[in-house]
C-alpha cells in the first residue's frame, strides 16, 4: 500500500499507473471525468492494448467539462464487437432549491492485473483529465492510494470478501447499470442528444430574412405540364417577375440576395394546403419603372428566362390603362385566404416588354433559381400533370425532396427557444435507464430536469418554434391533428412550424386573414434547410456569395422610407426597421451615411415629443458612432472645430485638434459647456450637410 501524493501535485500516479499498464493481462476502470488530454497522458496505445484482454472494461460519466468524445475515440482502437467502453449517462437532478446538478458515477477506481500475476488497485480522487493527472495546468491537488495482491481469478467476479474481488464487485456494477450506454454507433445519438441538452447553451439559431413570394403553377394554351416540369426543374432555370404593387417591388429589391419562391403545382394544391415546390432564387437585375419610386432608375428590358411569374389581370387592367387593382386570391380550405401569382413556362423568344404589352410595371424583375425542392407528396399523387415532376424525381437525387417539418417561416428573428431540456432513447433503453436511476439512486422523473423521452413521446420539446400565417398554406389537417408524428420528423434544435396556434384556430373557429404574396420573413440557412432534407454536401458558393450593392440598396431603402413618411410619429419605427435590417455594418457606407444624417435631422424637426424624439435620436447616433469606420472622421472633427468656435467662449481645445476619434473629448466637452447631446449632434449634422 503506498499514498501516491504526499505532494499534493505529484506525479507519481501517472508514472506508476503507465507502468502497471505495460503488457497489462486485465484492465478494469471506473472514473467519473475522462478526457481526451487525460487519454493522452496516459497513452491510448497502451490503454487499447490492455483492453483488448478477455475480461478488461471501462466506464466513464458523460459530463459537459469532458463531453463523449474520449471513449468514442478510444473504442475505436478496439473491435466493435468487444464493447468494453461504456459511458454513464448521468441525471441531471433539481436540488431543493430548483438548481439542476449531476447525479455522477464519481468512482476513480483502476484494477490492473499484471504479467507478472500481480493485482494492483488504484483508489482515490485522481479524474483521468489533463488536470487531474498533471498534464495541463493549472493542475488539479490529488490523492490516491496505490495497493498490490497476489492475483487469484477469484477476483475477477467480484465473488469473494477479499479488497481486489470487493473493489470489482463495485466496478461490474456500474459498468453494469441500466444507465450505463455501451460506446458504439448506435448510441451515439444518445451522446450527442445527452450533450445538447444537458451542456449546450441556448445559442440564437441563425437565420435569413428571405423575400417570400407566393405563386401557383397554370399553363397557357401554348404549354404544356410537362413543359412546365422542364423548365423548373432545369439547372439554373431564370425567371421574369413583374410587380405592378410598389410594396412587392421594394420587398425584392432589398432582398434581392435572398428570395423564396413557393410555388404550388397548382391553385387546387394551394387549396388543400399542399407542400408547394421550393425555389430558392436570387433578383439578378431589377428595372424599376419610371412610375415607381426609384423613377426609372434602371433602363433596358428583361429577356432569356424560362418561366414567368405574374399578375395578368392586373397587367391587362394596367395595359388598359387603369389602376393595377386588387392582385389575385384563392381561398384556402381552412378559411384563410392568399394572394398569388401564376407561374407559366414561356418560348424562348419572349422578352418582358411582350409579357407587359401596353402597360409596364414599376418593377421588372429578372430571377435565377439556385435551388429546387420538391415536395413529397408528389411521389404518390396520380395527377397527371404532375408526371414531368415525378419523372425527375426518380432521376435526380440531388434534387431533394421536402415535407412539411424541414421549413418554418417566422416574423421575427428571436425564435422560441427549446421548450424543454431533454434527450430522446429508444423506449426499451429509457425504461432501462429509469430503471436504473429510481433503483440505484432514488430519482424518480419529477426530480429530474433533463429527463430521458421516448423519440415518439413529445417531440416538440426538441425544437424551436417559429410562426407564421404561410403556414396555412402547406400545413395540412393530418398534421395539425398528429402533432407528434409531425414533430418527430424535425432534427433537434431546429427551426419547426409551431402548431399550436393552428389547432387553436381548428378548435375554436377563429378568424381567417389575407395572406400578402409577397413577404418578408426569417427561415433557417438554406445550408440548414437542404441538411434537413439530407443534403449535406451542397455547393452553395454562388448562393452564398455576399450581393456587391447591398449599401446602395440601403441607401435606397433609407431614402424612401425618410420622405414618404406620413406622420412624423411614425419615425420611430423606421429607425427601427433600419436597425434591424443594415445594423451598424452598413453605416460605414459613406452614402449612407449622409442619408442617416437626413433621417436624424428630420427626427429633430418633425415635432415629436422629447419622450419620443431624443432617445430615438441618441440611441441612432450611438449606431453611427460605434460603426466599423467610426463616425469620427478628420471631416467631423473639423466640423465640430467649428462648431465650438462659433457656439462656446473657450473654442474647440487645441490638444484635441486633428484627432480622427474624439469621443472622450466631445463627452467632457459637453459636460463643460452643459448643452444636451441631441443638440449638439444637430448643430453637427446640419453644418456637415452644409459643407456637402
Amino acid at each position: 500500500m503506498k499514498l501516491l501524493s504526499p505532494i499534493p501535485t505529484a506525479d507519481e500516479y501517472l508514472r506508476l499507473l503507465r507502468q502497471d499498464l505495460e503488457g497489462a493481462r486485465v484492465l478494469r476502470f471506473v472514473i467519473a471525468y475522462v478526457s481526451e488530454s487525460g487519454l493522452a497522458a496516459i497513452g491510448s496505445d497502451l490503454l487499447a492494448a490492455a483492453l483488448k484482454q478477455p475480461g478488461s472494461f471501462g466506464l466513464a460519466s458523460l459530463s459537459c467539462a469532458c463531453g463523449f468524445t474520449p471513449l468514442v475515440g478510444l473504442q475505436t482502437m478496439l473491435e466493435p464487437e468487444q464493447g468494453r467502453l461504456k459511458y454513464f449517462v448521468d441525471p441531471v437532478v433539481l436540488g431543493s432549491q430548483g438548481d439542476p446538478a449531476l447525479s455522477l458515477v464519481h468512482s476513480k477506481i483502476v484494477y490492473i492485473v499484471r504479467p507478472d500475476n500481480r493485482a494492483v488497485i488504484y483508489l482515490g480522487s485522481h479524474n483521468w483529465s489533463g488536470r487531474g493527472l498533471g498534464s495541463d495546468t493549472p493542475r488539479s491537488a490529488e490523492a490516491s492510494m496505490r495497493f498490490e495482491f497476489e492475483f487469484e481469478l477469484s477476483q475477477l467476479s467480484g465473488a469473494g470478501t477479499d479488497l481486489p474481488s470487493e473493489i470489482n464487485r463495485h466496478l461490474l456494477q456500474c459498468f453494469n447499470l441500466g444507465a450505463s450506454l455501451p460506446v458504439h454507433d448506435d448510441n451515439l445519438p444518445i451522446f450527442e442528444d445527452w450533450y445538447r441538452a444537458r451542456c449546450e447553451r441556448e445559442k440564437p439559431l441563425p437565420l435569413d430574412e428571405y423575400a417570400v413570394v407566393i405563386g401557383a403553377c397554370s399553363t397557357d394554351g401554348t404549354s404544356t405540364y410537362d413543359h412546365l416540369w422542364k423548365a423548373i426543374l432545369t439547372p439554373g432555370a431564370s425567371i421574369y417577375l413583374p410587380c405592378h404593387v410598389e410594396d412587392e417591388g421594394q420587398i425584392l429589391r432589398l432582398r434581392q440576395d435572398r428570395v423564396l419562391l413557393m410555388a404550388w403545382t397548382s391553385k387546387e394544391a394551394l387549396e388543400e394546403s399542399k407542400e408547394p415546390v421550393l425555389l430558392f432564387c436570387k433578383v439578378t437585375r431589377q428595372v424599376a419603372g419610371k412610375d415607381s419610386a426609384f423613377e426609372g432608375t434602371s433602363e433596358g428590358d428583361i429577356e432569356n428566362f424560362d418561366l414567368v411569374l405574374h399578375d395578368p389581370r392586373q397587367g391587362a387592367r394596367i395595359s388598359a390603362g387603369e389602376e393595377a387593382g386588387e392582385p389575385l386570391t384563392i381561398n384556402l380550405h381552412n378559411g384563410h385566404v392568399f394572394e398569388y401569382f401564376t407561374l407559366s413556362p414561356v418560348p424562348a423568344s419572349v422578352t418582358a416588354a411582350s409579357i407587359d404589352g401596353g402597360g409596364p410595371p414599376k418593377y421588372q424583375n429578372y430571377l435565377q433559381v439556385y435551388q429546387v425542392l420538391l415536395p413529397e407528396w408528389l411521389k404518390q399523387t396520380e395527377d397527371p400533370r404532375d408526371v414531368g415532376a415525378r419523372e425527375q424525381m426518380a432521376t435526380r437525387r440531388d434534387q431533394g425532396v421536402w415535407t412539411a417539418a424541414n421549413l418554418a417561416l417566422t416574423t421575427n428573428r428571436q425564435v422560441q427557444p427549446e421548450v424543454s431540456k431533454n434527450y430522446r432513447v429508444p423506449q426499451q433503453t429509457r425504461e432501462q435507464i429509469m430503471g436504473c436511476f429510481e433503483e440505484f439512486f432514488g430519482l424518480g422523473e419529477g426530480r429530474l430536469e433533463v429527463r430521458p423521452v421516448d423519440p415518439n413521446v413529445a417531440p416538440k420539446e426538441l425544437v424551436r418554434l417559429a410562426q407564421s400565417r404561410l403556414h396555412y398554406g402547406y400545413i395540412g389537417d393530418s398534421a395539425v391533428s398528429d402533432s407528434d408524428a409531425f414533430y418527430s420528423r424535425v432534427r433537434p434544435g431546429r427551426l419547426a412550424v409551431d402548431l399550436a396556434p393552428m389547432q387553436k384556430m381548428s378548435d375554436e373557429g377563429e378568424g381567417s386573414s389575407v395572406e400578402a404574396r409577397v413577404q418578408q420573413l426569417y427561415a433557417e440557412r438554406l445550408r440548414e434547410i437542404l441538411a434537413n432534407v439530407g443534403i449535406e454536401d451542397a455547393d452553395l458558393a454562388a448562393w452564398e456569395a455576399k450581393p456587391p450593392k447591398r449599401k446602395t440598396r440601403a441607401v435606397d431603402t433609407v431614402r424612401l422610407r425618410v420622405f414618404d413618411l406620413d406622420d412624423p410619429e411614425d419615425l420611430p419605427g423606421v429607425v427601427a426597421d433600419l436597425r434591424q435590417r443594415h445594423g451598424t455594418a452598413a453605416l460605414a457606407d459613406f452614402t449612407l451615411l449622409k442619408e442617416i444624417l437626413l433621417l436624424a435631422v428630420s427626427i429633430q424637426g418633425a415635432g415629436l415629443s422629447q419622450t419620443v424624439g431624443r432617445p430615438l435620436f441618441q440611441r441612432l447616433f450611438d449606431d453611427i458612432r460605434h460603426a466599423d469606420t467610426g463616425f469620427f472622421c478628420q471631416i467631423f472633427v473639423g466640423t465640430l472645430e467649428g462648431l465650438a468656435e462659433t457656439h462656446c467662449p473657450d473654442g474647440w481645445p487645441a490638444e484635441q485638434r486633428g484627432r480622427s476619434n474624439a469621443k472622450r473629448a466631445i463627452t467632457q466637452f459637453l459636460k463643460n459647456h452643459a448643452l444636451g447631446e441631441d443638440r449638439v449632434w444637430q448643430m453637427l449634422c446640419l453644418e456637415y450637410l452644409r459643407g456637402q
